[in-house]
């Protein structure tokens, strides 16, 4: 019984090989848009950068092996693995078990860009909660929403590392 409640709450459900091509591609393609959207955001309002993201890039610059390592570690694994598990799937699978599953797609959907905290963030993970969610509602699974998050923080972390190298 309690490997089904959190089969179901964390939405662990096969998917196609098609669909995994197709994640990839979106991912590519959203996270691309997102990219150019903060880059023009920044241009139009540098004031805007939070502070946060200066204190990143100076430590990126500065970093050692290990908390280079500690870092990307982070940002590409960690932080998509747990808030796939808190938005796509547990909850999505109370809102969906209470509401409908589009009211539950919306509400997941923003919150995921509300938790981004400041303004560039929250503007540009939209797009990216969006795409996250379609797949989660395409497939009723959490492993598309999960790879696109991973693939997305991993190519924008990886440009971000690349850049001081």
């Amino acid at each position: 019984y309690l490997w089904n409640l959190t089969k179901n709450a964390l939405a662990l459900r096969a998917v196609k090989k098609w669909d995994i091509l197709l994640t990839v591609l979106l991912t590519l393609l959203v996270g691309s848009f997102c990219t150019f959207l903060v880059n023009l955001l920044i241009d139009f309002y540098p004031q805007a950068v939070p502070e946060s993201l200066e204190i990143t890039n100076r430590l990126i610059r500065q970093a050692d092996s290990a908390v280079l390592l500690s870092f990307l570690f982070g940002v590409c694994i960690f932080a998509p693995v747990v808030e796939e598990i808190i938005f796509r799937g547990v909850m999505w699978w109370a809102l969906e078990s209470i509401i409908s599953t589009r009211v539950a797609f919306w509400l997941t959907t923003i919150l995921f860009a509300i938790a981004h905290f400041d303004i560039l963030h929250v503007v540009a993970v939209f797009p990216l909660g969006v795409l996250f969610g379609f797949l989660r509602w395409k497939t009723g699974s959490i492993w598309l929403p999960l790879l696109a998050h991973v693939l997305n923080n991993s190519l924008a972390s990886m440009t971000l590392v690349l850049d001081y190298f």
